[in-house]
């Protein structure tokens, strides 16, 4: 699961209750069929509105969209007209003469080059209007402030420039979005945005805000959705934040604010709050005990600030609480008590500085309906309890980089809910666990343990991906890896397996990044019939710092369909660009003294070396689309991961 999007889309929810609805396929083939309670003039002013642009993209089954006319006056009250038109809004548009409008919908269409005409003043009557997501260019027109009985305005993901627009006269504005533009530049009062008391939601992301935040916020009283994420914020959050008793949610996550949050300063006075999001900002000092008055939270993220000391005992107040997100902070002490948060259902303490054990009596074995765990990049040791397999629904256990010994606990694994686990970089020793079929990313990298790797990995497994590198694993690569058709990822680097080159593994169909680095691996690299290596989806190979013999002949790679040449960006070197939308989620990364073999991870690039005779690899270097899934973003940890 991943963090909430909490861009709510409440344009759907407030419908007017207009009668004799027609849908506007049916203008688009005739428009007078269905249009009976409109005007003669209402609907040539429609349909030469419909004639500016190229409707052939519209979804004529698409029953959002439509036009509602009013019985009595013959007016259209209500369009919706989304995903629909394509060209360019220009002033002298037929839409404006349809002075009946209290609902105008035209979301999502293509009016790239076209800036906001002002002659939408003509439309006094408008209540709801949105234009988000269409390519608009340029400043908000002044005139938008004679539209004073708008209630809803939607300007969202467009391209639109300049300050903070004029909102005066705009008192009935329930819901303001403005996110995804480019507008810049500090909220001034001046603007009239804090005159604004009707005003419920406030969204502003994805812009380029600055300055701190005003003290005037305070006026707006009525708020129950304050959205600034990435913009350009600083300072402190101001006390005058206390007046908003209504606020249920409150993001000011990737912008610059910094400071102390002070038990006085005015935050942990909204009872009401369900989402408090201050992740990636510059707070620092220890957490105020206060944040145990926000009773009703369900969602905390203060991910990546600079949050020192222990977490307070008073967080278990937070009875509430589905989400915590406390990762890339300076916390110590041991793993906080959590027994009352039943509710929980993702935990990341991650990349801080906790130490000690997993002690049952913390609580943390009692959360049933825990989802997600990521302890890793910290400082905890001892074995891990039994106790893990109470978490009888967990889906991803992250517990990299830390000190943990013994041996992986079979109840960790052995459970069908488990879909990613990450128990590389600690000291576990004993074998590696015979339960992995039944998990889709495996990442057991950099441990102690020893033997061979388990030969029981049944008919149509569910792995993904499986690294066991730098392990001390001996014998051979087990034949029933052939059961894995969904394995992408194999790798199994200095290890001590002492085997031929398993060709019967070209079998594989998605294998895409096959690691053998580091081994006792030996024999000839020719396949037995002299015919192409396979491995038709292959992307990386790595076989280096073995005892292969032969050479390498060019038809291997006839059949790596996944990858084909083309030059880099200025011009020059060989590079194997995947040709096709790659989703790659891996649990691979090198630590510092493998950096000659770059981010594999990441999917930049890859380098391994090759020389006549004795096959030491090949020299390429792979550049390589990604998409990760947030929640592995969380594992893998983002590009700004400080290193402790």
């Amino acid at each position: 699961m991943s963090k909430c999007s909490m861009h709510l889309n409440f344009l759907l929810v407030l419908l007017f209750c207009c009668v004799s609805p027609a849908s506007f396929d049916l203008l688009l083939e005739n428009p007078v069929v269905g249009l009976v309670a409109c005007s003669p003039g209402q609907i040539q002013a429609l349909t030469q509105f419909k004639n500016e642009f190229d409707t052939r993209g519209c979804n004529h089954s698409d029953n959002s969209n439509g036009v509602w006319c009013d019985n009595s006056t013959g007016g259209i009250t209500k369009l919706q007209l989304s995903d629909c038109l394509s060209g360019t809004l220009k002033p002298n548009s037929s839409l404006f003469s349809l002075h009946h409008l209290r609902y105008l919908n035209l979301s999502e269409n293509n009016f790239s080059s076209s800036s906001l005409p002002s002659e939408f003043r003509n439309l006094k009557k408008l209540e709801v209007l949105s234009l988000s997501s269409n390519g608009f260019l340029g400043q908000v027109p002044s005139s938008f402030s004679n539209l004073n009985k708008l209630s809803v305005l939607s300007l969202s993901d467009n391209d639109l420039t300049g300050s903070f627009p004029l909102v005066w006269n705009l008192t009935k504005l329930a819901l303001l979005d403005l996110s995804d533009n480019h507008f810049s530049g500090p909220l001034n009062p001046k603007r009239a945005l804090f005159e604004l008391h009707q005003l419920r939601d406030l969204f502003l992301s994805n812009n380029n805000f600055s300055s701190s935040l005003s003290s005037e916020f305070g006026k707006l009283s009525n708020l129950e959705v304050l959205y600034l994420p990435s913009n350009g914020f600083s300072g402190q959050v101001p006390p005058t934040i206390s007046n908003l008793t209504k606020l249920k949610v409150l993001r000011l996550s990737d912008n610059h604010f910094s400071g102390t949050l002070a038990p006085n300063s005015g935050l942990f006075e909204l009872h009401e709050l369900r989402f408090l999001m201050l992740d990636y900002n510059n707070f620092s000092s220890s957490l105020p005990s206060e944040f145990g008055n926000l009773n009703n939270l369900e969602f905390l993220y203060l991910t990546f600030n600079l949050f020192s000391g222990q977490i307070p005992p008073t967080i278990s107040n937070l009875t509430s609480l589905v989400e915590l997100f406390l990762d890339g902070n300076e916390l110590t002490g041991s793993f906080p008590l959590v027994w009352n948060l039943t509710k929980l259902s993702m935990l990341d303490l991650s990349d801080n500085h906790f130490s000690g054990t997993l002690n049952p009596n913390s609580g943390l074995f009692e959360l049933h309906d825990l989802r997600y765990l990521n302890l890793g990049y910290n400082n905890f040791s001892s074995k891990l309890p039994s106790e893990f397999g109470n978490l009888s629904i967990l889906e991803v256990l992250s517990l990299e980089s830390n000190s943990f010994t013994g041996e992986i606990p079979l109840s960790i694994c052995n459970r069908s809910s488990l879909f990613g686990l990450v128990l590389s970089y600690n000291n576990f020793t004993g074998q590696v666990p015979p339960c992995l079929s039944n998990i889709p990313f495996v990442n057991l990298r950099e441990n102690n343990l020893e033997g061979r790797l388990p030969h029981n990995f049944y008919v149509d497994a569910s792995v993904q991906t499986l690294d066991v590198g730098r392990n001390q694993l001996v014998g051979k690569l087990p034949r029933s890896l052939l059961n894995c058709s969904s394995l992408r990822v194999l790798v199994v680097d200095h290890n001590r397996l002492k085997d031929t080159f398993p060709f019967w593994l070209k079998a594989l169909p998605n294998l895409e990044v096959f690691i053998l680095r580091s081994n006792k691996f030996h024999g000839s690299i020719s396949p037995p019939d002299q015919g192409p290596l396979g491995f038709p989806e292959l992307r990386i190979l790595e076989i280096s710092d073995n005892n292969f013999t032969g050479s390498l002949p060019p038809n291997y790679f006839l059949n790596w369909k996944a990858s084909s040449p083309t030059t880099n960006e200025d011009g020059g070197g060989l590079y194997m660009a995947y040709n096709k939308t790659a989703y790659a989620p891996i649990f691979y990364t090198y630590t510092d003294d493998e950096e000659e073999e770059v981010q594999v991870l990441s999917w930049k690039a890859v380098a391994f070396g090759y020389g006549a005779g004795m096959l030491l690899g090949l020299t390429i270097a792979q550049v390589i689309a990604s998409f990760k899934p947030e929640w592995l973003t969380k594992i893998i940890g983002p590009s700004k991961r400080r290193n402790h």
